[in-house]
């Protein structure tokens, strides 16, 4: 993935493995304040609608498996993922959950800037020596990398 930072081109680094371990006390922190921030957050609702959903998609890969009409099981799927999506107590606790773990990220980023300067350098291939640590610029960009490069992790087609 490519960055501009001060006109500068900049590129995610690829070793993912040497990455991970520089960022793994970030992760760990990260965690470690969603847990406390989330744990108390009544997520019945959404649990429910993904119990459902699971099941119809057992129910209907076991139905391919038998060769049995799943059609009735598909358009019921199609059903619950579209209450799902629309419901309007989902949208606002799905936004409400990732406003705060947006929140505790870039908390993470700028809160520990010794952290920061460490992994900024290791991330990226580029002119590091340009890195102004107290611009504010810089810390967009950095976020921007920080959180490509955990999407890359949860799915590594993302490139």
């Amino acid at each position: 993935m490519d960055y501009i930072y001060k006109d500068k081109p900049f590129t995610l680094k690829q070793d993912n493995l040497k990455l991970l371990r520089i960022l793994y006390p970030l992760l760990d922190k990260y965690n470690t304040l969603k847990y406390q921030k989330l744990k108390d957050i009544d997520r019945d609702l959404l649990f429910d609608y993904q119990k459902r959903i699971n099941k119809l998609k057992i129910d209907i890969a076991r139905g391919i498996e038998r060769k049995e009409d799943i059609e009735k099981l598909s358009a019921d799927l199609e059903n619950l993922e579209t209450d799902y999506v629309c419901d309007p107590a989902v949208i606002e606790l799905n936004a409400y959950i990732n406003a705060e773990q947006e929140s505790i990220f870039r908390g993470l980023i700028f809160d520990d800037v010794e952290m920061l300067r460490k992994m900024s350098v290791e991330m990226v291939d580029g002119e590091t020596e340009i890195f102004d640590f107290e611009d504010s610029e810089f810390y967009i960009f950095i976020a921007k990398v920080v959180r490509d490069f955990f999407l890359t992790m949860k799915n590594p087609s993302v490139t």
